[in-house]
């Protein structure tokens, strides 16, 4: 019955459009003004998981508008086209894998409708085809074309703003901080100028534009331009250009003609702006990173954004397919094939401890995610880019039930958009409550409405930290009962077993809900509490087959071994971790710790100085120097390494808090008193470095009770 629906028509008549399917097609376009400027002003919502949001209100109440207007006049009007079928077949394997993934919820919805799950998908393939749907005029596909022109102007006011006033240009402080520019990263916001480009150069070349109509879109053509030579994405360039050639070759091959039959020419025949275009996109996709370098250190923009390399890519494409040929490995999983057959040798980048969610590119990334299958079906789609449209007969019974059927679905949709925002909304309140203000009921009442609303492994990871932050309480808390003690740590303990289970039992392929409940574990062993050491261990050998490469978790399987008091075993291990990663500075410093518990300071600060040596830029590594150094009164010595460390990062306030106790035990009181009116400016609010200053400035020691502070490697003074 589905493949009835969509025969072709007998006939060439169009339908006329009811009221519903205009108000969906002004959906579309409002929406399309408002999306690159659309974000949620809480921190929690990331900017990605905003605009999927708007699209999905989008694509719902189009769909529904759309689906009314079916009903009303009773005519079914669909495109006969390649490119559905070509949609079709990529929505049908996303949802094939989405099925036979080892996690269904995670390819299905993801978290927050990341781009590679099925609903993302879902929604690209549903706005497409509402597109065919409602923009058959020019008229208003050209008013689309001004919306986002329009959004384009505004998005670049915003970003001018920003960049001029700093954070102070928001009202409020809950932009996505992860956010280069209005629409993500600074590439997202290149490649927005780019299409904006090109169909400002389109209308400008295939339309008749009145004067003041031609002076505007050249304006825009102008800007969109300066935005992309600001950000400078090849890749942007890059399309920009092959479309620039496209629009050159067909304007010259007009003129050709025009020669040829005898016929005058009209003034804008020769494609001057095409031509223009052309010429800059070879000039900055062939010289942009030399460019770009000159631009980002005069504007003072830091255009890091990092993804995997094209061979990285395909040795994770290769070991996936060994596995999942067909339908891959599932639909937004690329991170968990990425941590199975990551080369060693990404240990020793900047980026070792890096879970990359996509590959060098979407088509790489899908051959992952949904096999051999999801990538023909994407090649076909590229390859099918032409459109036919056609009229379908009148509906009969059965597609009237079917249509009914699909407006249910669609309001069912929307019920469940709504459910996944109001979750976020109360885990964002519960990210406050905790981090800010400390207050672990009203985190705890928040995270289970989240869980209410929508569940998540990200949901049940946190509510482990609020139970571990209250058996944290619990034993610090005076003169309870020993039954009171005992049954409260029972429930909070079973409790906190219990959400961790949930969380991998969500999505079994994260190893960071394994380490979760590791966690929850280890957080018991220097308790002594039987079988907390033995359960610590099984959850880490279950987040080690999820990230076999990755050295943090065999340090933390030595820093379990440590509290279990296998301090040799501890150190096997954090050899082991060494050699995944041999500038691993954590397990260097851990490896410190068991030499200063052994009484060997000289052979921990010979490990960190190696530590140095590797990382010549890490500033922590020096401040742990420096404090042995302190703690073994070699205050020459910890005064260099503390040094260095300010040197590497002025605001390290921990650094300086040292650095000025050494100088004072050195007797360089004026050196002493500078570093702590350093540490004030940072600091307002910390009253006890206004009376270190107080004291120094009174040739007083900087503490009454001693003449320097105690070394607490694990509790530094000051909160960075």
């Amino acid at each position: 019955m589905f493949t009835e629906i969509f025969k072709q028509s007998a006939g060439t008549t169009r339908h006329e459009e009811t009221r519903f399917d205009r108000y969906a097609a002004y959906i579309i376009i409002t929406s399309a003004c408002l999306m690159p400027l659309f974000f949620i002003p809480f921190s929690v919502f990331s900017l990605p998981f905003a605009k999927a949001l708007l699209l999905a209100l989008t694509v719902l109440i189009a769909l529904l508008l759309w689906f009314i207007g079916r009903l009303q006049d009773g005519v079914l009007h669909v495109p006969k086209s390649m490119v559905l079928a070509a949609l079709l077949a990529i929505l049908g394997t996303f949802l094939v894998s989405t099925f036979l993934s080892p996690s269904f919820v995670e390819s299905f919805g993801g978290v927050s409708f990341e781009l590679g799950t099925f609903v993302s998908i879902a929604l690209l393939v549903l706005i497409s085809f509402l597109g065919a749907m409602l923009f058959e005029s020019r008229v208003r596909l050209f008013s689309l074309y001004i919306a986002l022109t329009v959004s384009f102007i505004l998005v670049c006011v915003f970003q001018v703003a920003q960049a001029v006033l700093g954070d102070s240009f928001f009202l409020w402080r809950g932009f996505d901080a992860n956010a280069a520019s209005f629409l993500g990263t600074w590439n997202d916001l290149a490649l927005f100028a780019g299409m904006t480009a090109l169909l400002a150069l389109i209308t400008i070349e295939y339309l008749t534009l009145g004067r003041k109509a031609l002076f505007f879109f050249y304006g825009v053509l102008c800007l969109a331009l300066l935005a992309l030579i600001v950000t400078s994405f090849s890749l942007a360039w890059g399309i920009l250009g092959v479309f620039a050639l496209i629009v050159v070759v067909y304007r010259f091959s007009l003129v050709l003609f025009a020669k040829k039959n005898g016929r005058a020419l009209a003034v804008r025949t020769f494609p001057y702006a095409a031509l223009l275009v052309l010429l800059l996109s070879v000039l900055f996709f062939l010289a942009g990173d030399a460019l770009q370098g000159a631009i980002s250190s005069t504007l003072n923009i830091n255009k890091l954004e990092v993804r995997p390399s094209w061979n990285a890519t395909t040795e994770i494409v290769k070991g996936t397919w060994q596995e999942h040929l067909i339908f891959g490995a599932g639909p937004n999983l690329f991170v968990s094939q990425w941590l199975l057959f990551k080369n060693e040798a990404v240990n020793t980048s900047l980026f070792w401890n890096t879970d990359f969610q996509y590959g060098i590119g979407l088509l790489p990334t899908f051959a992952v995610t949904t096999g051999l299958l999801g990538l023909l079906a994407l090649l076909f789609f590229l390859g099918t880019l032409s459109f036919s449209y056609t009229n379908d007969p009148r509906v009969g019974f059965a597609t009237v039930l079917l249509l009914v059927a699909c407006l249910i679905g669609t309001v069912v949709s929307g019920y469940f958009v709504v459910k996944r925002v109001v979750a976020f909304y109360y885990y964002a309140d519960a990210r406050a409550a905790f981090e800010e203000r400390g207050d672990i009921a009203r985190a705890d009442y928040a995270l289970g409405k989240a869980v209410q609303f929508h569940t998540a492994d990200l949901f049940y990871r946190s509510l482990v930290d609020v139970r571990l932050a209250q058996i944290q309480r619990l034993f610090s808390e005076e003169g309870l009962d020993q039954e009171v003690l005992r049954t409260r740590f029972q429930e909070l303990f079973g409790s906190a077993v219990a959400l961790g289970n949930a969380a991998i039992e969500e999505d079994a392929t994260d190893y960071v809900n394994w380490f979760t409940r590791a966690r929850t574990y280890s957080a018991l062993v220097p308790l002594e509490i039987p079988g907390a050491y033995e359960s610590a261990k099984e959850a880490l050998r279950g987040a080690r087959e999820r990230n076999p490469q990755s050295p943090q978790l065999v340090l933390d399987e030595a820093r379990l071994e440590i509290a279990h008091g296998a301090k040799e075993e501890g150190r096997k291990r954090i050899q082991e971790a060494l050699a995944l990663k041999n500038n691993y500075s954590d397990a260097i410093f851990v490896l410190a710790q068991l030499d200063i518990d052994a009484g060997n300071a000289k052979g921990a600060i010979q490990s960190l100085e190696q530590a140095a040596y590797l990382n010549p830029n890490d500033s922590g590594v020096f401040f742990r120097i420096g404090l042995l150094k302190y703690d073994i009164k070699d205050y020459a010595g910890a005064r260099d390494a503390l040094r260095r460390a300010v040197e590497i990062i002025p605001e390290y306030a921990n650094a300086r808090y040292y650095l000025g106790l050494t100088n004072f035990a050195l007797g360089d009181i004026p050196a002493a008193i500078a570093e702590f009116e350093a540490i004030a400016k940072t600091n307002p609010g910390n009253t006890e470095i206004g009376h270190i200053i107080e004291r120094l400035k009174g040739g007083q020691s900087p503490f009454p009770d001693a003449g320097g502070s105690s070394l607490d490697l694990d509790e530094p003074p000051l909160k960075e």
